[in-house]
């Protein structure tokens, strides 16, 4: 028998919650995706900003490569500097976890920024579905065979 690390018990009770919270956030923007009118969901609130499609493209992303990073031990690249990842850290994060909001003009990572195009909108619905799906079972494989496991930001 494999031992146990001690914190797994716990750890697989948080991540459950997380993950029904996590459910809870994607029905959320999936029933406010779907209640858009036509004409918005490809509009763009400003010339740099993201269309509603794009930026549940960017979620549907987001949620493949953490699944990879998860299930594969495959990193994502670091695309800044230590000392920008510092930056990051210290600012950035923060303001995430005591606001609740990502820096204004923030980039997103090669990896998972939307391309100019996006898919239909039931089409891309379905995708945020499916790789959300595969999140969460990943999760909780992961939780299991490899308790220990951290994922990477590509800017942290």
């Amino acid at each position: 028998m494999r031992p146990r690390h001690p914190l797994t018990s716990w750890y697989t009770g948080r991540m459950k919650s997380e993950l029904i919270r996590n459910h809870a956030a994607i029905d959320a923007l999936a029933l406010a995706a779907e209640s858009m009118p036509s004409d918005a969901w490809t509009r763009r609130p400003s010339p740099e900003g993201w269309t509603p499609a794009q930026q549940v493209n960017h979620v549907v992303l987001t949620y493949r490569a953490m699944t990879h990073d998860v299930r594969d031990e495959r990193r994502a690249a670091f695309i800044v500097t230590a000392a920008q990842r510092r930056k990051w850290r210290l600012l950035g994060l923060a303001q995430i976890y005591f606001r609740g909001t990502l820096p204004r003009g923030a980039p997103a990572p090669r990896e998972i920024r939307p391309p100019d195009y996006s898919p239909d909108r039931t089409t891309l619905l379905r995708e945020l579905r499916s790789s959300v799906d595969e999140f969460e079972r990943t999760m909780r494989s992961a939780a299991s065979n490899r308790p220990g496991h951290r994922v990477a930001h590509p800017s942290i």
